[in-house]
């Protein structure tokens, strides 16, 4: 027998029994077969039905297959973009993907651009530079550089992730794999500084790596387990020195003989969340000895090619843009708590996780694809939602992050690309739901394409009340 339909979940759904809860399975789109497949038809839509199925993990994709019903979200499109970017030597937003979401559409749109492009309007190419200068730092470094002079080293900055490894393991192979990507990336050998007056970066050539390698076989498995979580604790709270390189730190610790704990800890002027998942896909494949393609440029690069946009008309279009959306914003979500604010912004909080369930999460799914949204935005108007019940504010502002490698050559690096998105919310007239959801998807398609502006730099141009207790505009 021959499936009609392959459909993938994260999980199977399951009875209190244990067993295979049949009823809550999502049901095959049977309309949306391979009968339905139509082709590309031309050279322009051959090259993006290629680049989706890169990005989407497909085998083929017809033209008139929608983007968002085949799995695509925000962080998928912004793959999607650069490499049309760079394909076509044309600069695009996230949000033609949501504005044309099939093949055919894209094209048409695609061919559009072309014709009304002009290169004066594009952002300098991204290359590599010159080594013989220090180098700048990025501007979202600048701002951590500059907070780590007036406070002082913190721990908050520390992103650190266990990995659990079990199995033989060759402690060689896997030190040689960290050194090897220490030897990769040159954030990995990078320490901070002042060059006349002006912090840069100082890279060094090589920097050698030994794995250190905390044996706790001998104690008793209660004792083991309370030793562990001091040894994660400690590694998590122990600040970095930004002058001292690395900004890295890699320490195993042995639970069994083949039962090991990898703690892996970065600065963030150094990396983000994106960061940490190339560090542990490049262990991998490393440590199993299969190649890295070389990369095309280092952080230092896209420091400087950020800088130099900065003096681009394209920047002060982007300048206008927030200035006019921010206009008169609010600078506090006033939520009711327990306890007033303290007078100086702290770190101590924490965080609650919780689980949608199988079927509310494939209705959310399905809302958003109706709407011509993600489940980013989808959640976001959920969330607006949630903040005016307990404020009763009908202006409402999330700072929300963006991955912001948006050239493709960045995908590979390791640094901070973050950049935060001011997306601002009005529900004065009390709009319905679906007009909310209407009103999120534009905010936050407008702020996709205005997304190159640094976050500090908007904060600078415009320059709202600070307080200690608050980050600004979000």
């Amino acid at each position: 027998m021959i499936p009609n339909a392959f459909v993938l979940i994260e999980k199977l759904p399951v009875l209190p029994n244990g067993k295979l809860d049949r009823n809550n399975l999502p049901v095959p789109n049977l309309s949306a077969g391979i009968s339905n497949f139509v082709a590309p038809r031309n050279p322009q839509e051959e090259l993006i039905a290629n680049i989706w199925g890169e990005v989407l993990g497909l085998e083929k994709v017809g033209i008139y297959d929608n983007f968002l019903e085949l799995g695509g979200h925000s962080l998928l499109a912004s793959l999607v973009v650069s490499r049309l970017r760079e394909a076509l030597s044309l600069e695009l937003s996230i949000s033609i993907l949501f504005e044309a979401p099939t093949i055919a559409s894209l094209s048409e749109k695609v061919t559009t651009f072309q014709d009304d492009f002009h290169p004066t309007n594009s952002l300098p190419i991204l290359q590599p530079v010159s080594r013989t200068a220090e180098s700048p730092l990025s501007l979202i470094q600048q701002r951590f550089w500059i907070v780590d002079q007036m406070e002082g080293a913190n721990a908050a900055y520390n992103i650190t992730r266990a990995l659990r490894l079990v199995g033989s393991l060759n402690l060689m192979a896997l030190q040689q794999a960290v050194q090897s990507i220490i030897q990769r990336h040159e954030t990995l050998r990078t320490s901070f500084g002042i060059s006349e007056g002006k912090p840069v970066q100082f890279i060094a050539e090589t920097l050698p790596f030994t794995l250190p390698l905390v044996d706790l076989q001998t104690l008793a498995e209660v004792a083991r387990d309370a030793e562990l979580q001091r040894l994660i604790t400690a590694e998590y709270t122990e600040a970095f020195d930004l002058s001292q390189a690395p900004l890295l730190r890699v320490k195993l610790i042995r639970l069994e003989s083949n039962s090991h704990i990898l703690l892996v800890t970065m600065h963030h002027i150094i990396s983000d969340a994106w960061s940490v998942a190339i560090f542990f896909q490049e262990l991998s494949s490393l440590y199993a000895n299969s190649p890295l393609a070389n990369l095309p440029v280092q952080y230092a690069d896209y420091a400087y090619w950020q800088r130099q946009g900065l003096q681009n008309d394209v920047i002060n279009t982007q300048i206008s843009y927030w200035k006019q959306q921010l206009a008169d914003a609010p600078s506090i979500i006033e939520l009711p708590t327990d306890y007033p604010r303290s007078a100086v912004q702290t770190f101590r909080g924490s965080i609650h996780r919780f689980r949608l369930g199988n079927d509310l999460t494939n209705k959310l799914k399905i809302l958003s694809q109706k709407s011509g949204t993600s489940l980013f935005m989808t959640l976001q108007a959920a969330f607006v939602t949630f903040l005016y019940r307990y404020t009763g504010q009908e202006d409402i502002i999330i700072g929300s992050p963006i991955t912001n490698r948006n050239r493709q050559a960045l995908e590979s690096l390791i640094g901070f690309f973050v950049n935060t998105l001011v997306l601002r919310t009005r529900l004065e007239n009390n709009p319905t739901f679906k007009q909310l959801l209407s009103q999120v998807r534009q905010v936050s398609l407008d702020g996709y394409v205005h997304q190159e502006l640094p976050f500090d730099i908007l904060v600078e141009a415009l320059q709202p009340k600070r307080q200690k207790n608050l980050s600004p505009l979000s």
